[in-house]
């Protein structure tokens, strides 16, 4: 029988590998983004003729500007997090290839 303590310490197992840390890294940047793209064009952006010429004056105001700030940014962070995960998953490997597992490190 599975107890608690061996699904918890499994779970710490699984979330503690850089697979994971990834996954669940791009999963909060993209609800991020998600959420600002969609609150900036449901207050930001008026569609149509009327809508043009309405966000001229409403739809740059400091809330919209954030808005579109956090979404360009944590989109832009999503891709530095792909390159940057390639190669400090490259650094690891050849680290640990070509030097031996200290016991400190344990």
């Amino acid at each position: 029988m599975v107890t608690y303590a061996q699904t918890k310490e499994t779970m710490l197992y699984i979330l503690d590998t850089s697979a994971a840390r990834l996954i669940l890294t791009f999963l909060m940047l993209h609800t991020f983004y998600y959420i600002a793209t969609i609150s900036h064009a449901l207050w930001c952006l008026d569609f149509g003729i009327f809508g043009y010429v309405r966000t001229i004056f409403t739809g740059h105001g400091p809330l919209c500007h954030i808005l579109l700030a956090t979404s360009y940014h944590a989109q832009a962070n999503i891709y530095q997090l792909l390159g940057l995960s390639f190669i400090s998953t490259g650094i690891t490997y050849l680290t640990k290839r070509t030097n031996k597992e200290n016991d400190e490190w344990k």
